[in-house]
């Protein structure tokens, strides 16, 4: 500020050495007068320095604003002083730039990248405080230097922070729905983007803040080149996870997507309804596997993993159902108290609720007998609990929302019982993907957590591992029915085809290296002796170990 003195009548005033001053001044839009009697308002802050006047004179006794022609530079003539000096404004820049720059922007990236949700929150939650904290700040600067509101870094300031308000509630809006659908809704979305917006307005007001302060150009390039560059990283981090987590829908074509939907499988019921999905509405397809908690899984559940694999790659969304309440009723001699250890808790609403109800009262027991007859353990006098089975499942598929269910084909019966049952409460049908089934590696026809000899335990050691499968019953030149044969086939083969290299290695007694890329010719050489169990058996457990 540059000021024009007069003071008529001035008395006591040392010209040739240093005089005592005060200043005053008010905050607030200038008088906008030349008149020297014009009133001045309270003061709202003062300071106290000295004037060396000796050092301050000119040339001549004209006005010394128009009339020193002296071109050489003094000492200078204040000294003390400053204690009128505001950092406040300074402080806010600073407060804001961490805030805007580093907090929001760090802790958006968290969930993504460490998938804690807590740590997500609780630094965005601190980064909203410190710019309320910042917002604090301003005010006093504002005031101090008696900054109107409708100055336009303080308007977009202002909007920007109260919009952020909303962002937290958005968050646990988010947050609730996640957990409860498993997947992003609208909500997440509008969450995602709303942030990003706001951030990305935060930044730019906060360059607008030091341009109109009157900050260096030097501030402000420096401000201006590290907002360009998180605001790209930023937006690059988000761009490039987009192809990551929908690769599957753009390298593959809709013919692609559903060859490898049908790909591997025992059977499928309504086909239709899944080339209806793929092709005409274009958009993922909506299936669900759910598993009993009855024991500890085995190796037998390689085959289901393997496929959800598969139906990730070919871009349809998947939920797996824990199914804690179907697995009380459908395992007797599993005490109940073990079951909720076993799994996530499994939730019922009034509705699902009634609707089991009314398709008990319209299902005769000989059919949910029949239905639940490959997958509730039954005897002579089955218990009620056993042949609600299939009217639970059936439901599921209505409840979660989808197109299709994924089992095996020992709930065929299940899955005809849905298809019938279902209409008749007003729901639609639904396609079912049928696995085959892994012959068990003893005497079992199947896999089964309650035949210790016909599966391999996942929480098996190797040692164990090797154990089993050198034990395993592996008859020569036979395939059907064979337990081995049959992992490598559904299970090895179809991992190594997902990494995307089929090379599966059999060394022979006599030291020569068999590789196979064909599950067929493995077979074929299998059926013919060429490959013997006691050389392929090692290849397994190679593979597995």
């Amino acid at each position: 500020m540059v000021a024009n003195i007069h003071w008529s009548g001035a008395t006591g005033i040392d010209l040739t050495g240093s005089n005592h001053w005060i200043s005053a001044w008010k905050k607030g839009s200038s008088l906008d007068t030349s008149d020297t009697s014009a009133d001045i308002n309270e003061h709202d802050g003062t300071d106290d320095f000295s004037v060396d006047l000796s050092k301050a004179s000119v040339n001549g006794n004209g006005n010394p604003f128009t009339n020193s022609t002296s071109a050489q530079k003094s000492d200078n003539a204040v000294s003390g002083g400053g204690g009128g000096e505001d950092h406040t404004g300074s402080i806010h820049g600073a407060i804001m730039a961490v805030v805007f720059l580093l907090g929001f922007p760090i802790g958006s990236v968290l969930m993504p990248f460490i998938g804690k949700w807590k740590i997500h929150a609780s630094w965005q939650m601190i980064a909203f405080i410190g710019m309320w904290v910042g917002v604090g700040v301003g005010k006093a600067a504002a005031d101090h230097g008696g900054d109107s509101f409708s100055d336009p870094h303080i308007v977009l300031g202002v909007i920007v922070c109260v919009l952020m308000i909303v962002q937290p509630v958005l968050g646990w809006m988010h947050h609730r729905n996640y957990v409860k659908f498993q997947r992003r809704t609208t909500i997440s979305h509008a969450h995602i983007w709303y942030g990003r917006g706001i951030m990305i307005f935060g930044i730019i007001n906060g360059g607008l803040g030091l341009n109109l302060s009157g900050a260096s150009t030097t501030l402000i390039i420096v401000y201006s080149v590290v907002g360009v560059v998180v605001s790209m990283i930023y937006t690059g981090g988000a761009i490039h996870k987009m192809p990551s987590k929908h690769r599957s829908q753009v390298t593959m074509t809709p013919e692609e997507s559903l060859r490898l939907i049908k790909a591997n499988l025992a059977e499928i019921l309504n086909p239709e309804i899944i080339d209806n999905v793929v092709l005409n509405e274009k958009r993922p397809l909506e299936i669900y596997w759910g598993t009993a908690t009855t024991g500890k899984p085995h190796c037998g559940y390689f085959v289901p993993m393997v496929k959800i694999a598969e139906l990730l790659e070919a871009g349809c969304r998947v939920k797996i159902l824990i199914a804690d309440v179907h697995g009380f009723f459908g395992s007797a001699g599993v005490p109940a108290q073990l079951i909720p250890h076993r799994c996530d808790y499994y939730q019922f609403d009034r509705k699902y609720t009634m609707d089991r109800s009314q398709m008990e009262n319209m299902t005769s027991f000989s059919t949910a007998l029949k239905a639940s007859s490959e997958v509730v353990k039954q005897d002579d006098d089955p218990i009620i609990s056993g042949v609600t089975y299939p009217i639970m499942q059936a439901l599921d598929e209505e409840y979660l929302k989808v197109d299709a269910e994924l089992g095996g084909v020992d709930q065929r019966k299940i899955f005809t019982f849905a298809l019938e049952s279902l209409p008749k409460l007003g729901y639609k049908k639904r396609a079912h993907l049928m696995n085959v089934l892994l012959p068990g590696l003893g005497q079992a026809q199947k896999m089964s957590s309650s035949d210790p000899s016909s599966k391999i335990g996942l929480l098996d050691t190797p040692e164990e591992v090797s154990k089993k499968i050198r034990k395993a019953v592996c008859v020569p030149r036979v395939v059907e029915g064979n337990g081995v044969i049959a992992f490598i086939e559904h299970v090895t083969f179809r991992i190594l085809a997902l990494n995307g290299t089929v090379e599966f290695v059999v060394e022979q007694r006599d030291g020569e290296i068999l590789v196979y890329q064909d599950i067929d010719k493995l077979k074929q050489d299998y059926e013919q002796d060429i490959l013997t169990p006691q050389a392929i058996k090692p290849a397994l457990i190679q593979a597995l170990n």
